[in-house]
């Protein structure tokens, strides 16, 4: 049987840079660097299929350093029906790449040398570069990317959350001390229609009678914090204009969020009778559920829990230093969006299962 050849490439929007290596670590073909576009897939096929023919091989190992998708459009050659037979596609993660700079003592890094990093890498591993009985399905690989929009959209309102929340404690203290639990919507509206101190409190006096659903006693409560608060007697213009629109950012992306959540929940290509199952653990919600399927995709692809912790990076890493202490820590090699998710479960969990509560107060 021959030898495997390595091809390695390192991406930047619009090209990418190759190199083509042997199990020996000899160079083959040099740094090249082809277009991302139609005609640059279509020349790397050709070569793929030359390369096959010259150096008598059966497999081509297709290497990327993961980069936030913009190796998807190379990685896709691979299943080109061209080539998909002798071409394998792998992407790694990024600390693994930057570990092997430091290894190979790199004194300067672009994208060629980036690919020939990586090629190295691969012939010193090839073990771990096998063909997997599994396939991604391209339907979880779209829900996901909703997810990761999601995640988006909750930063910049989380950003918003926050900025405004200053605002208010510089301006209008009394009023942020009367803030509503999960920025209800008729508090961001009385921040959107009136903004000022004594705008605010006028409408107050009056019951906020432009504002829908708001609690039984929350007017009157929040025209005597006015009342007699610290705030500044005269908002400034700049100000105000400031607070209504961060409070309608922050309407406009709860909104946005709920539809997105509501589309994913009912659209997710993942089985209901799991999501109801994940739903019987205290704390986990329809969308974290969702989440957690979705990268999953199928059970049968891991042998146990432990294998799934590995996939996730929450298992512990043990460190053991010279005089015999061990320091266990949580590898965090795996998908970190799951683990955020996981980690605010963990915490909800926590409010709402006594049985991991006791869990956690025991270790």
């Amino acid at each position: 049987m021959s030898s495997p050849l390595i091809l390695t490439f390192d991406v930047s929007k619009g090209y990418g840079d190759f190199v083509l290596m042997n199990i020996e670590k000899h160079v083959l073909e040099d740094r090249f660097r082809l277009d991302d576009n139609a005609e640059g897939h279509r020349l790397l096929k050709q070569q793929m299929c030359a390369w096959k023919k010259q150096y008598k091989a059966d497999r081509i190992i297709y290497v990327a350093e993961s980069s936030g998708g913009y190796e998807d459009n190379w990685l896709r050659v691979a299943q080109d029906k061209l080539v998909s037979e002798f071409v394998e596609a792998y992407r790694l993660n990024a600390k693994i790449i930057y570990h092997e700079y430091e290894a190979q003592r790199r004194k300067s890094i672009d994208d060629g040398v980036s690919a020939l990093t990586i090629a190295e890498h691969v012939a010193k591993n090839l073990e771990n570069f096998a063909p997997k009985a599994f396939k991604e399905d391209p339907q979880y690989k779209a829900a996901r990317s909703l997810v990761r929009h999601l995640v988006s959209l909750e930063n910049d309102c989380t950003g918003h959350k926050n900025a405004l929340l200053k605002i208010l404690y510089q301006y209008l203290p009394s009023v942020e001390a009367c803030k509503a639990a999960g920025w209800a919507n008729y508090f961001l509206d009385m921040l959107i229609f009136y903004g000022s101190r004594k705008s605010i409190q006028l409408a107050a006096t009056k019951g906020f009678k432009r504002l829908s659903r708001v609690p039984k006693g929350k007017a009157e409560e929040i025209a005597d914090a006015l009342k007699n608060g610290i705030d500044v007697q005269d908002t400034p213009d700049f100000v105000v204009a400031t607070i209504q629109s961060k409070a309608r950012q922050i309407k406009y992306l709860k909104e946005e969020i709920k539809t997105l959540e509501k589309m994913l929940c009912s659209s997710a290509p993942v089985n209901a009778e799991h999501v109801n199952l994940l739903c019987s653990l205290k704390g986990m919600g329809r969308v974290t559920a969702t989440t957690i399927l979705l990268f999953i995709e199928d059970f049968n692809r891991f042998d146990d829990a432990s294998h799934i912790a590995s996939f996730f990076g929450v298992q512990p890493r043990i460190k053991k230093s010279g005089d015999g202490a061990y320091k266990p820590k949580m590898s965090k090699q795996g998908n970190g969006l799951v683990r955020r998710e996981l980690y605010l479960l963990a915490f909800r969990c926590l409010d709402n299962d006594p049985y991991l509560r006791s869990i956690y107060a025991k270790h």
